[in-house]
């Protein structure tokens, strides 16, 4: 039976073209459509760079929380009787090269995964078995093991060969791929077992060595993950908050009070950051302040009360964007309060671009507050951070340069795991990007 309005449109019967039926329509699977936090949380969970990174921050998190799990020694401990002895390079080595084996096998089983499902697990095993080489050629280097250094380097070039486009494409094969698993999974457990055996003939302790007064820098270490994440997080959520709420406000009723937002934002603004924070942190200073919770507080308000504008001209740029929306226009209309249009409708669709911010900000406030520890304003004892033992060190370089390289080298891996995350917010969250 010819359809109806084909029929009065002058359409001959069993001429039906491409129309659909309503029987058609009924019998159609309906598409299910994400928002845009669900379609970039899609898109980073297939970015190899931000699974790894996201793993790196929760395993620093972990240690920030429980740090006596990773260190037994007091990082407050002093004796002078080993002041500034060397690390313990064989223990050290025989460390690296128990990590370095196990992310190796870890990349075997990412790329049999991969292999299976072909997923995110097949983009992630180059980068993960080049960590793991990396970490089995310092740990052979560092104590000059040969088995660590060819183990290392056949990892590692596993992971730069598979990695490769052109040659990643030729592996592809059952042979190819299942070889590289093979090969993965016999160097990490031929590493394990070497490792593990060398670990029962070394002394145990003191990987970094000891600084000038005798405290034990790996102790240092450890616990200083948990001041030097909790400023960074605590002064991200405050700027992002004061920002946020400022913005919104100034963008949303605009006139008068934006004008008056706008130039105090203004003022905040033009102030340098670091002549700030010192004339914050000296004020404060000199006030008696003196416990950690105290210290990390002040050093959080002067980082977020010179930062905020910054999130806050964000802000204020998409909701002056967003309030000229139908949607927004619509709930007005049936009558919606200003607080219900803010929190229900401009505030959701808005956090994107200040999230991004916050990633990346995250960073640069943990470098921030090395800085301020190391101009001697920032934290200090007894709070214990990457910033601080970096300021301890800095009358040491030349002879003792180790002082200052472990802490530097964690400090600087965490702020760039930041960025590489932020980076992949950025783009997975502007649709002009992708």
């Amino acid at each position: 039976m010819s359809d109806p309005t084909m029929a009065a449109e002058g359409v001959p019967a069993g001429q039906t073209g491409d129309y659909i039926t309503a029987a058609e329509h009924a019998t159609g699977t309906k598409e299910k459509t994400r928002s845009l936090w669900s379609d970039a949380w899609h898109d980073l969970t297939r970015r190899p760079l931000f699974v790894i990174s996201m793993a790196v921050i929760a395993f620093l998190v972990v240690v920030a929380i429980f740090p006596s799990w990773f260190a037994e020694e007091n990082p407050r401990l002093r004796d002078l009787d080993r002041a500034r002895i060397g690390p313990n390079v064989p223990y050290l080595a025989t460390v690296l090269a128990i990590i370095g084996s196990g992310i190796t096998v870890i990349a075997a089983i990412l790329a049999t995964v991969g292999k299976l499902r072909d997923g995110v697990s097949r983009k992630m095993a180059p980068y993960v078995a080049g960590i793991g080489g990396v970490l089995l050629l310092a740990g052979g280097l560092i104590n000059s093991v040969t088995l660590y250094l060819v183990i290392g380097a056949l990892v590692f070039a596993c992971g730069v060969v598979s990695g490769v486009p052109k040659v990643s494409r030729l592996l592809r094969g059952n042979a190819g791929t299942w070889g590289v698993v093979a090969l993965l999974a016999v160097a990490g457990g031929a590493g394990l077992f070497i490792a593990l055996d060398d670990l029962s003939t070394v002394e145990v302790g003191a990987a970094f060595g000891y600084d000038q007064q005798g405290r034990d820098i790996y102790a240092r270490v450890v616990y200083g993950t948990r001041y030097t994440l909790l400023v960074g997080f605590s002064a991200t959520l405050l700027t992002v908050l004061i920002g946020s709420l400022v913005g919104i406000l100034s963008g949303y009723f605009g006139g008068w009070l934006d004008s008056l937002l706008s130039r105090i934002g203004e003022v905040f603004f033009g102030l340098p950051f670091v002549l700030g924070a010192i004339v914050i942190l000296s004020a404060f200073r000199s006030a008696g302040f003196d416990s950690a919770p105290a210290i990390v507080a002040m050093v959080v308000m002067s980082i977020s009360v010179l930062s905020w504008p910054v999130s806050m001209r964000i802000m204020r740029s998409a909701v002056i964007a967003a309030k000229q929306q139908d949607y927004v226009k619509a709930a007005r209309a049936l009558g919606a309060s200003s607080a219900r249009i803010i929190f229900r409708h401009l505030l959701p669709n808005c956090l994107a671009p200040v999230l991004v911010y916050a990633t990346i900000a995250l960073g640069a406030f943990i470098g921030a507050e090395a800085t301020l520890s190391f101009l001697g304003i920032g934290l200090r004892d007894p709070a214990v951070s990457w910033g601080v033992m970096i300021a301890d060190s800095r009358d040491y370089i030349r002879a003792s340069p180790l002082l200052l390289i472990f802490p530097a080298s964690f400090l600087t891996l965490t702020v760039l795991v930041f960025v590489t995350i932020g980076d992949a917010v950025r783009e997975a969250l502007d649709p002009k990007l992708k």
